[in-house]
């Protein structure tokens, strides 16, 4: 009887470490990774929620409330003038925006960050230096 005993012991471990193993298959006890397979038995209806009543109450006002009005009116317009350094008759190697560099000499200033200057060519042109990226005295 004690074989007999051993082998009927074995045959319930056997079964119940199948069952423990066939479980775990759909169903981890710990969190981790799993299978990724999931049975979902039942009726699944997101169909049957109530419905939402919502409405609107009061006024909508999309504005920014108790600021007064404001306008600018009569205002003076803006005036670029050349660098204070800048003078007649002087030299000034020019750097503009895009990086390219040029000696002019001043022959007149004007408005506006405008002066008429002489290139090295000996070419006349007004060039304005409000778009210059610097101006640099070159005496």
């Amino acid at each position: 009887m004690g074989a007999q005993a051993v082998v009927v012991g074995a045959i319930a471990a056997a079964g119940v470490f199948w069952a423990g193993v066939s479980a775990q298959q759909t169903q981890a006890t710990v969190p981790g990774p799993g299978s990724g397979i999931m049975t979902v038995t039942g009726t699944i209806n997101v169909g049957n929620a109530p419905p939402v009543l919502a409405s609107q109450a009061g006024e909508w006002k999309m504005e920014i409330a108790n600021v007064p009005n404001v306008r600018v009116l009569s205002t003076p317009p803006v005036v670029l003038a050349p660098p204070d350094f800048v003078k007649v008759k002087s030299r000034y190697e020019v750097t503009w925006a895009a990086g390219e560099k040029e000696t002019v000499q001043v022959i007149q200033l004007g408005q506006g960050g405008w002066v008429r200057v002489a290139t090295t060519g000996g070419r006349e042109r007004w060039i304005n230096l409000g778009g210059a990226r610097s101006v640099e005295s070159a005496s």
